[in-house]
């Protein structure tokens, strides 16, 4: 019978080869499973471990969300009070203005320089607290979010 593989540097018989699969199964077997078993359990592990994370992670970005909607109502809320206080400043400054004229029109005499300036002044202090394109107080609109 002739030798079909050469062991260790010697030809080997049937019954070496069979020997030596053997060995190859009885040592080779269990280590793969060493090495196979601890990377699924692993990788299942790691899956359960993400998937729960995920999950947190979306409830906290709701919370956040939610946060940011309330924050963003209350700022269009305080950005609105506070530019109704301020028309309501300045049509008070308006009327006194124009109080002003009639009355600088009451006290000086008609057609004086002092007159015109005094009124032209008052005229332009009006124009500026009530210019004619001046927009309405809205509060700013946030996505996704109404006053």
């Amino acid at each position: 019978m002739a030798p079909l593989r050469v062991i260790g540097g010697r030809p080997s018989t049937a019954e070496e080869r069979k020997l030596a699969l053997r060995i190859a199964a009885v040592f080779a077997i269990p280590m793969a499973l060493i090495m196979v078993i601890p990377l699924i359990a692993g990788s299942l592990f790691y899956q359960h471990e993400v998937k729960a994370r995920f999950n947190e992670d979306k409830k906290l970005v709701a919370v956040v969300e939610r946060e940011r909607v309330q924050r963003a109502r209350a700022l269009n809320k305080f950005v609105f009070d506070q530019c109704v206080e301020a028309e309501i400043r300045d049509v008070v400054i308006v009327q006194q203005l124009r109080a002003a004229i009639s009355r600088a029109r009451a006290s000086l005499p008609p057609g004086s320089v002092i007159l015109r300036q005094q009124v032209q002044t008052l005229k332009d202090g009006i124009a500026v607290l009530e210019p004619p394109n001046e927009p309405d107080c809205t509060p700013p609109v946030v996505k996704g979010v109404t006053p």
